[in-house]
């Protein structure tokens, strides 16, 4: 399982633990990895610093409804995340959708499914719009599920780019990811 650290305890990592950091995120940042998360039972787990490709057309998962109120029009990819202790804060979750994919973004936990808790569903952007969620905001530590769908009938599935970026304090602003993440 792959944890969202404290961010404050990378501050005294060693050297060598730095560089194999960099070294990862560089590789990571070049290479994409397949969204294959077709259902909560199977979800695509994220990792910071690694972004997905997400293509909801090609999902075999279609609730019928989310968290009481949200009704899908097409397919849904389901991500999963682990955030240790409260120690989200300076992340944030983005799917950059293609044009045309209007997405909306459901965090679910401690459950994933029709009829889980969903403290979060964020659909606020249109189709080809980016939608975002600040980790920082999440209440307690555990297991969370990302789903990515849409409930636009006119833009009902497509593609995008989901990822875990860090932008809080010790961000050098040179587009290197960092952490003390346990890989």
């Amino acid at each position: 399982m792959t944890y969202l650290p404290d961010a404050r305890a990378n501050s005294g990592a060693s050297a060598c633990c730095r560089l194999a950091l960099i070294l990862i995120a560089t590789v990571a940042d070049a290479t994409p990895e397949t969204a294959s998360g077709q259902s909560c039972f199977a979800p695509t787990v994220l990792t910071p610093g690694f972004y997905y490709q997400v293509d909801t057309c090609q999902s075999s998962f279609s609730p019928q409804q989310l968290c009481g109120e949200l009704f899908p029009t097409g397919p849904t990819v389901v991500f999963t995340f682990y955030v240790a202790g409260y120690s989200a804060s300076g992340y944030t979750l983005t799917v950059s959708p293609s044009v045309g994919f209007d997405p909306a973004l459901i965090i679910q936990t401690p459950e994933c499914g029709e009829s889980a808790n969903c403290p979060f569903a964020i659909d606020s952007g249109g189709p080809g719009m980016a939608e975002t969620f600040d980790l920082g905001i999440l209440e307690r530590s555990g297991q969370y599920f990302a789903l990515v769908t849409s409930t636009n009938p006119d833009a009902s599935c497509g593609t995008a780019q989901m990822e875990i970026t860090y932008g809080g304090a010790g961000d050098t602003g040179d587009g290197i990811f960092r952490s003390g993440f346990n890989y």
